[in-house]
């Protein structure tokens, strides 16, 4: 299943709020979360994974740490792909790939210098 991942579109916040609620279980307003997060770019940047037929299957969510510098610092805050699409290297290709978008996004202001990534169990 060719995947490809790009910078999210506001036309995406539904997309990603099905994928947030599907994933994401004891949240809610997902569609609001994800409006919210997209309306605060480039402190956070959302990025979506996109099959064949350009349906959004995954999002990823990074956010800058500590202010703009010169050297960044970037946090994986969330991560999801579609349960029927999970397995399938979805989430790997979403982290690689939309951080090569986000040193491309920096490449004039900033560089990263460190990578942050926690998790929680639902």
């Amino acid at each position: 299943m060719p995947v490809t991942v790009t910078h999210m579109q506001r036309d995406d916040i539904n997309a990603v709020a099905k994928v947030h609620a599907q994933q994401f279980p004891r949240q809610y307003n997902s569609a609001i979360w994800i409006s919210c997060n997209f309306a605060a770019f480039p402190r956070i940047m959302l990025y979506v994974a996109r099959d064949e037929k350009d349906n959004v299957v995954g999002y990823i969510q990074w956010i800058q740490k500590s202010g703009f510098r010169k050297e960044s610092i970037v946090e994986l805050e969330q991560i999801a792909v579609l349960g029927s699409n999970q397995g399938k290297g979805i989430g790997t290709k979403l982290i690689k790939e939309s951080l090569n978008h986000i040193k491309k996004y920096l490449a004039d202001t900033s560089s990263i210098a460190a990578r942050l990534a926690s998790t929680d169990a639902l």
